[in-house]
């Protein structure tokens, strides 16, 4: 099993769960799933309707949104997840981020 088949069991995995517990809530949930080998540099993420992340080169440079969307978690059963992969170099690094709403 790849690091993007993983990703994608993950966030179906969570997708489901989300859903069983929120459904009375009409309620949903972003959020990032992000997987970096870290002998190879390789990654691949999974953005689930969440703020997208910064992918900031070790150059400082260039910095890339990495805006692949896919559903937010507790949408559907059915919900469909694309999956990004890049090649990070050393020095590079990823901004992650976080809120909350009531």
């Amino acid at each position: 099993m790849t690091a993007e088949d993983h990703l994608v069991l993950i966030a179906r995995s969570t997708n489901l769960a989300i859903l069983k517990t929120s459904v009375r809530s009409g309620k949903h949930v972003t959020m990032s799933f992000i997987s970096i080998n870290t002998k190879t540099g390789l990654a691949c993420f999974i953005n689930a309707g969440h703020i997208p992340p910064l992918w900031v080169h070790n150059d400082l440079k260039k910095t890339t949104s990495l805006m692949r969307q896919s559903n937010r978690l507790g949408y559907s059963e059915d919900s469909q997840f694309n999956v990004k992969s890049f090649q990070m170099l050393p020095g590079d690094s990823l901004c992650v981020f976080f809120r909350r709403t009531n």
